[in-house]
C-alpha cells in the first residue's frame, strides 16, 4: 500500500476508473431500487437468494460519498479553502435538492396510467394534483423526516451529501481532522442503530420520524475515508482491492444472515458495518484502474448524478410495459430500461438550458 502523506501531485479532476464504476453504482443503485426478481422464486424480497444478489449492489451510495471526499480533498488541493469549496458545493446540491423535490411533489406517480384513462391534460392536472396534496400532508405529518427524505425515497442523497461535506469542512477548519474519524464513525454507529438495526437489541427509538441513514449520519464516514484516501495517497494493487470486495461482500452477508433472525421482515440491511468496507474496496479497485472503461463506460460518468435523480420518474413512465414481456424477462429488462430512458433523457437535457437539473457537482474554483 502507497501512503505519502504528503502529497506530491494534486489529485486529478478525472479518473477514468472512478467514472466507469460511476455508472456501475448508478446500475446498482437502480437495481435495488427496481427490486428485481423479487415476484420470481426463488429470488422474492425476504429470501436468501436476493439477499445474496442485493449485498454486492450495497457498495453503491458509500461509492459515491467516497468519491464525494475525495475529488473535494483535491479540489482544496490546487489551492482553494474548504470553506470555499463547500459553499460552491453547498450552493449546487440545496439547488438540486430544492428543484428534484418539487418535481417528485408534481409530478404523478403513475403518469402513463392517467393519462389513459383521463386523457393527457386532465390526467397530468388530477395526478399531479394528488401528488402535490400527498407530498404535502406527509411533510405536515413528519416534518423533520420528509425534510431529510424529501418527496422521493433516492432524494435523501443529496442532503446527506450537504451534511457529510460539512461537517468535514468544520473539522478542516477548525485543525481537528485528527477527531474526524472517531467521530465519523460515532455517526455511523447512531445511524446504524437508529435505521437497519432499530429492532434489534442494538436498536434506538427516537420520539419522532427519523430515518438514521439520513443528514450526516451516514455519509459522514464515507466521504472522511474518501477525503483521506486522497489526503495520504492512498493506492493497493488491483489483487488486494478484489480481496478487498470479497472481504467486504462476505461480511455482508455474514452481518445480514447473523441480524436477521432478530429484525421485524427479514429484509436486506440498508445502513451495515459491512458497507463501508465493500464501498471502499471498490473505491480502491476503481483507483487501482486508471484507465477502465476509458472509450465508452467513462463518457458515461458525468451523467450519473442525472441519472440517480431521474431514475423514478424513468421507472414511473415505463413500468406499464411489463405485460408485453414474459416475467422473468421483465425482472431482467425493467432495471435496464430504467437505466437506459434515463441516461438518454439526462444526456438529452444536459444540451438544453435545464442542464443544472442534472449536471455534476462540481468542486473546483
Amino acid at each position: 500500500m502507497n501512503r505519502d502523506t504528503e502529497a506530491k501531485t494534486p489529485r486529478p479532476s478525472w479518473h477514468a476508473g472512478i467514472e466507469s464504476f460511476r455508472v456501475l453504482a448508478a446500475f446498482a443503485i437502480i437495481l435495488i431500487h427496481a427490486k428485481y426478481f423479487v415476484n420470481q422464486p426463488p429470488f422474492t424480497y425476504h429470501s436468501y437468494a436476493y439477499l445474496f444478489m442485493d449485498c454486492f449492489n450495497r457498495f453503491s451510495v458509500p461509492f459515491y460519498f467516497l468519491t464525494a471526499g475525495y475529488f473535494f480533498y483535491g479540489s482544496c488541493e490546487k489551492g482553494n479553502s474548504p470553506g470555499r469549496v463547500f459553499r460552491r458545493t453547498a450552493g449546487k446540491l440545496l439547488l438540486l435538492y430544492a428543484a428534484w423535490t418539487v418535481i417528485y411533489a408534481a409530478v404523478p406517480r403513475d403518469i402513463v396510467g392517467g393519462i389513459q384513462q383521463q386523457g393527457i391534460v386532465q390526467g397530468l392536472l388530477s395526478g399531479g394534483s394528488d401528488q402535490i396534496h400527498r407530498s404535502w400532508w406527509r411533510f405536515r405529518s413528519h416534518p423533520l423526516y420528509y425534510l431529510f427524505e424529501s418527496t422521493s425515497i433516492h432524494l435523501w442523497f443529496l442532503p446527506a451529501l450537504l451534511c457529510g461535506l460539512g461537517l468535514l469542512t468544520l473539522f478542516v477548519k477548525a485543525r481537528a481532522e485528527r477527531y474526524l474519524l472517531p467521530a465519523a464513525i460515532l455517526l455511523y454507529l447512531f445511524g446504524m442503530a437508529a435505521s437497519s438495526y432499530k429492532s434489534t437489541a442494538l436498536g434506538i427509538h427516537l420520539p419522532f420520524l427519523f430515518d438514521g441513514k439520513d443528514g450526516p449520519f451516514t455519509s459522514t464516514l464515507h466521504v472522511a475515508v474518501g477525503w483521506m484516501f486522497a489526503k495520504h495517497n492512498v493506492r493497493v494493487s488491483l489483487n488486494k482491492a478484489l480481496l478487498l470486495v470479497l472481504a467486504g461482500y462476505g461480511l455482508c452477508l455474514m452481518e445480514n444472515l447473523a441480524v436477521r433472525p432478530f429484525l421485524s421482515e427479514p429484509l436486506p440491511l440498508n445502513v451495515a458495518a459491512s458497507h463501508v468496507l465493500l464501498g471502499a474496496a471498490m473505491f480502491l479497485t476503481a483507483l487501482a484502474l486508471p484507465e477502465a472503461g476509458k472509450a465508452h463506460a467513462a463518457r458515461l460518468g458525468p451523467y450519473t448524478l442525472g441519472i440517480y435523480l431521474a431514475q423514478f420518474l424513468a421507472g414511473n413512465l415505463i413500468w406499464r410495459l411489463y405485460v408485453y414481456f414474459p416475467p422473468a424477462a421483465w425482472e431482467i429488462f425493467f432495471p435496464v430500461l430504467i437505466f437506459c430512458v434515463s441516461a438518454a433523457a439526462v444526456m438529452a437535457l444536459s444540451k438544453t438550458r435545464a442542464a443544472w437539473l442534472v449536471s455534476r457537482v462540481r468542486k473546483n474554483a
